[in-house]
């Protein structure tokens, strides 16, 4: 008895894993199903709105062909000329007009960023202008909005002297003290109103270096105006090595007029014109004046 008893209870258990088993495999099968069915009708809506996007984009197609027009059109509208045209004063320019024209073009080929409006660097393009020019005083870079050709205006700096330093090479010196040019490459006429300044230190003369301080230039340009009111022309300035003077040889007399650079410029031309009006002082044998000292003049 015991024995069916077990028996049964096996059979039932039997049947009961049985039943789960079959209905966990129908769960599953309708589970599938469903995904099954679902799936299809996700993708059919993904295709739909990918199908109504592009139709969207190819709508919208002559836009952009349009605006890729334009942005070309602005592109080539804004690549510059690289001949400039050049204002300039011509009688205060110590080259052509030519050559700066050269130098604006080599400058405008030289930089990408420089042969479009829209990148067009004034800044860099000044300086670079000014090593190449360092007679020029200002660049004034005009940018045209309908034609591709710049207009540069220059202004100069004043030439003052033609610098001679003991090693020869004459250069042109403006008002700021600083080398110019060097005197055969500039015109003609420029450097026919120069004073001749001779320094008997070797000095490098590159373009762009200053050789004279601002005073300096300005104490000689003082003194030699003065002298030409009292109708006296000057015919040579001298620098002497490390003295801190000037001496000044007139076409008028041989003598040599001595002065200190860092005095008082018409004080001590005032001095040597009142010594030179008192008869007896000055004669043929005097050697120099020396008008250094704001109290005493010597002569020898």
């Amino acid at each position: 008895m015991v024995f069916d008893k077990n028996k049964r209870n096996m059979r039932r258990s039997a049947t009961v894993q049985t039943r789960q088993t079959y209905n966990d495999y129908y769960k599953s099968q309708k589970s599938n199903a469903l995904a099954s069915v679902v799936r299809p009708e996700s993708t059919k809506r993904s295709l739909l709105v990918s199908s109504r996007q592009n139709r969207a984009h190819f709508k919208r197609m002559p836009s952009y062909i349009a605006l890729l027009c334009i942005a070309v059109a602005i592109f080539v509208a804004s690549i510059l000329n690289t001949t400039p045209k050049i204002i300039i004063e011509e009688d205060r320019a110590l080259y052509n007009k030519q050559q700066y024209i050269d130098s604006a073009s080599l400058i405008l080929k030289d930089s990408l960023i420089n042969k479009s409006k829209l990148t067009f660097d004034n800044v860099s393009f000044k300086n670079k202008f000014k090593n190449l020019h360092p007679e020029v005083n200002d660049v004034n870079v005009s940018i045209p909005l309908t034609s591709r050709q710049l207009s540069i205006g220059l202004s100069f700096i004043t030439p003052e002297f033609l610098f001679k330093p003991a090693n020869g090479n004459e250069v042109v010196v403006g008002a700021n003290g600083v080398v110019l040019a060097r005197s055969e490459l500039v015109k003609k006429s420029v450097l026919q109103n120069l004073m001749i300044v001779a320094d008997s230190a070797p000095i490098k003369t590159n373009n762009g270096t200053a050789v004279l301080l601002p005073s300096d230039v300005s104490f000689l340009r003082s003194v030699t105006e003065e002298l030409k009111l009292a109708a006296i022309d000057v015919e040579k300035i001298s620098l002497p090595v490390g003295a801190g003077e000037v001496h000044i040889t007139t076409k008028q007399a041989p003598y040599i007029i001595k002065f200190l650079l860092s005095g008082d410029a018409k004080q001590q031309t005032g001095a040597y014109l009142a010594i030179k009006k008192q008869a007896g002082i000055i004669n043929e044998k005097t050697e120099y004046i020396d008008v250094r000292l704001a109290e005493r003049v010597f002569v020898k």
